[in-house]
């Protein structure tokens, strides 16, 4: 009797551990988990704006129960701690845990750098960029405006011998493009791995986070006085790097989180803030320029967009387009040399913000693990004015061409779910610019979508791509 009670305990406690996380299934829309840095996939629409049946529910559907049935963010974060603290050990596929407790980036082939595998830049693809950015430089010119663009180096190619496995400092791809540029041209261009490296040698202070991607507040100074020495050598700026006191703090870092989520134990003392010693530049939160571009960034799914202005108003002023890198910490350090400075999260130039901002100086900045995309056929087109604006449910799209094609598409989808693709065929609003209308009830999903801007002679059969965007429209279903 007593075993028998047992047996129907244990029946009982299975079929318990069976109904229950389905019992605690999480229908809440746009879930983002923190620890995984991606928004949950929503419950998937039954039928389509033209009341057809969704042909893509049954996939939808299991993308949606695998990221909300119960209990899945604590065993999927104690499946990663368990990974990381008994087996040193990444559960997260853009992480990699090396040695002495270092954490390297794995996404956008910054892993393969290390090994010399990425970027695979051939003559042609250096020659492509190289051209592009002389086209870039030569536009500007033509504006009154000078060009800067700035390389810095990846983690990996500073600090490769934390790596599990035999890794040391090699050529990577900020050298081998900065040698193509300075040999085949007289762009301006700041190199700083030789810099960095140079640092690395003369002290036991880290420049980079040991878990985190970017370089620390030691590190960016590090790479702000040498772009300021590179200004002053172009005249630039006639202002000398400015002195600063650099804190450490004891934080969870960002792929930290992404292993185990923020949580003491899982610290790292660094260097993250400085304090400028007698400051000229301050960060503006207000006025006509900073609401232009905290728009600008929203509609253009940008993460972040500063703004500075210094007391000195007879120095230049810079517009930089940038990475994370840039962003964290050097954009105040560098608003001490220039009269303002407005810095956007994406490293592609933008007209539209040139012709707002009328900048003396801009600046590019790209880490290396993202130049690859420099030798892409529609990188940069520096020039094009892509305007995106959300009414409700519809997105208007804007294209300026200058009349220069003779028909476009623009395919859009959501970032949820590539199937779901359409391309919109444009139609001229006027005899600059190509507009489409999408609705955004034909998709029905949330975050993050893509745009891509075809052009061709004839037809659609023809079309090449000669740009890409995307845009956020947060959460309108």
């Amino acid at each position: 009797m007593k075993e028998k009670r047992i047996r129907q305990l244990f029946i009982a406690a299975f079929i318990l551990m069976l109904v229950l996380p389905l019992l605690l299934t999480s229908f809440k829309k746009d879930v983002v988990s923190e620890i995984e840095n991606r928004t949950l996939a929503n419950f998937p629409k039954l039928t389509m704006a033209d009341g057809e049946k969704n042909p893509n529910f049954i996939p939808e559907f299991e993308s949606w129960f695998n990221d909300h049935v119960g209990f899945r963010e604590p065993l999927f974060e104690a499946n990663l701690k368990l990974q990381y603290d008994l087996f040193d050990h990444s559960a997260n596929e853009k992480v990699m845990v090396g040695k002495d407790g270092w954490l390297f980036f794995t996404g956008d082939g910054n892993a393969a750098i290390p090994a010399g595998e990425y970027p695979n830049f051939g003559e042609k693809e250096l020659e492509a960029i190289c051209q592009k950015q002389i086209s870039i430089r030569d536009k500007l010119k033509s504006q009154g405006i000078e060009y800067v663009i700035m390389l810095p180096p990846s983690k990996v190619s500073i600090y490769p011998e934390y790596i599990k496995g035999d890794f040391s400092v090699r050529k990577t791809p900020s050298d081998i493009l900065a040698d193509y540029l300075e040999a085949h041209s007289d762009l301006k261009v700041v190199r700083l791995k030789d810099t960095l490296l140079e640092e690395k040698e003369k002290t036991d202070e880290l420049l980079y986070f040991k878990t985190d991607t970017h370089w620390n507040t030691y590190g960016s100074s590090v790479a702000y006085r040498q772009l300021v020495k590179k200004l002053k050598e172009w005249k630039l700026t006639d202002t000398e790097a400015a002195e600063m006191t650099l804190i450490k703090e004891d934080k969870t870092r960002d792929l930290s989180k992404m292993l185990v989520s923020d949580q003491e134990h899982y610290t790292e003392e660094s260097y993250t803030r400085f304090e400028i010693q007698d400051p000229s530049a301050v960060f503006v939160e207000s006025g006509e320029l900073y609401e232009y571009v905290q728009q600008y960034i929203t509609d253009n799914g940008i993460t972040r967009g500063y703004n500075y202005v210094n007391e000195n108003q007879d120095l230049p002023s810079y517009l930089v387009f940038s990475d994370s890198m840039f962003m964290n910490w050097m954009a105040g350090m560098v608003a001490e040399n220039c009269s303002a400075l407005t810095a956007i999260q994406k490293p592609t130039i933008s007209q539209e913000m040139i012709d707002v901002v009328k900048p003396d100086v801009v600046i590019l900045e790209m880490v290396e693990r993202y130049l690859n995309t420099m030798a892409q056929d529609d990188y940069c087109n520096a020039f094009l004015h892509v305007t995106i604006q959300k009414q409700g449910e519809l997105v208007e799209i804007s294209y300026k061409d200058d009349g220069a094609y003779q028909h476009m598409w623009f395919p859009v989808w959501s970032n949820d779910n590539s199937g779901d693709i359409i391309w919109h065929e444009a139609e001229r609003s006027d005899d600059n610019t190509w507009h489409v209308t999408v609705n955004l009830a034909d998709y029905g999903a949330n975050g993050v979508y893509n745009v891509h801007f075809y052009q061709s002679e004839d037809s659609l059969d023809h079309a090449v791509s000669v740009h890409t965007d995307r845009f956020d429209i947060g959460n309108l279903f």
